[in-house]
């Protein structure tokens, strides 16, 4: 669909289209793009030939009330059942814990999270995993993994390893724990994770006793794996602009092979890996207070609008928008940290 188009009706259909999304708080220029306009010029002429108003007053007269923040809305709920406790004489219902989870994103460390209550989805590389009560599994670094969380449900990380490569690291595995481990498993994440732990508190030993039990072994010969020297390169500089057939002819390896070796080890195609990696590190740069054009030069996009199109596409939201909502502090970033 483009702006060719010459009948009113048309036009009227693709107005109203348009119309929703700037009522949800889109931003316009995606708006326009969504429902066919090749420039913001074009979008901002037919929208005002239809409305009588620009799609800027549109949105300014139709702007929804900014809802209160999520942790607002559940510390008046707890007070609200504090309050009601008190008149009643009874201890107040606690509140229901809501569904969550993370973006997709390629970890620079190994981790381990275990399911304390209730039950979670953990998609790593191509695979799923449905995760129960006293479930942990283990996460190697390099493969893109999300966690979706359900409803009523705790899951927690017990401990992490540096590592950037899954290719000599274990497989993804999922061990189950009794109900007596319980205790220790929550005393090792509260001394990780806090700073009331022991002296002696070894914060890596549960995850490297479940990296020990399922050892990958090591890539035989003095010279480095081709895959884990990409997977290193890209860490070190994500703006590295090589594509696979470069790094063969770089590496001297038969390119069918690397491609074959790179799916296997990352789950993904070359790509794909290094545009997941890429929203990996944005999401890091954005919260750490950056620009999303000095994001997107980091990232080694040529312009910063080529950037904000990219992740708008993956996370249906500008990179301003990201930083506005404040998503540190959620699941991502316990898992992160």
């Amino acid at each position: 669909m483009r702006e060719g188009w010459h009948h009113a009706e048309e036009y009227d259909d693709r107005i109203a289209a348009a119309t929703v999304y700037l009522d949800a708080g889109r931003e316009i220029g995606w708006a326009g793009s969504q429902v066919g306009f090749a420039t913001p010029a074009g979008f901002t002429r037919a929208f005002r030939e239809h409305t009588g108003m620009t799609p800027t007053d549109y949105a300014s007269a139709n702007r929804r009330p900014t809802p209160p923040r999520e942790d607002e809305t559940l510390a008046q709920g707890v007070a609200l059942l504090s309050e009601e406790g008190a008149r009643s004489g009874s201890a107040p219902a606690p509140p229901t814990i809501p569904a969550s989870g993370t973006w997709a994103r390629v970890n620079d460390f190994h981790v381990v999270v275990w399911i304390y209550r209730g039950s979670a989805r953990v998609t790593f590389g191509d695979r799923t995993w449905n995760l129960r009560r006293g479930d942990a599994m283990w996460l190697p670094a390099g493969v893109r993994n999300s966690v979706e969380i359900a409803e009523g449900s705790l899951l927690l990380p017990l401990g992490s390893q540096p590592g950037a490569s899954p290719v000599t690291a274990p497989p993804p595995r999922v061990l189950h724990f009794a109900r007596e481990a319980q205790a220790y498993l929550l005393h090792t994440v509260v001394a990780n994770y806090t700073h009331l732990r022991p002296e002696i508190h070894d914060p890596a030993r549960i995850a490297r006793l479940i990296r020990s039990a399922a050892a990958a072994p090591l890539p035989s010969g003095d010279q480095a794996d081709p895959v884990e020297t990409i997977l290193a390169a890209l860490r070190k500089n994500p703006a590295d602009s090589r594509t696979l057939p470069d790094w063969s002819a770089r590496l001297g390896v038969d390119e069918d092979m690397l491609l074959k070796d790179f799916v296997a080890a990352t789950g993904q195609s070359f790509p794909r890996w290094r545009g997941q990696l890429r929203m990996t590190l944005a999401r890091a740069y954005l919260e750490e207070g950056l620009a999303a054009g000095e994001t997107a030069r980091r990232l080694g996009y040529a312009h910063a609008s080529g950037f904000t199109k990219v992740f708008i596409a993956a996370h249906g939201m500008s990179p301003r928008d990201y930083q506005r909502r404040g998503w540190r502090g959620t699941v991502e970033g316990l898992i992160d940290s």
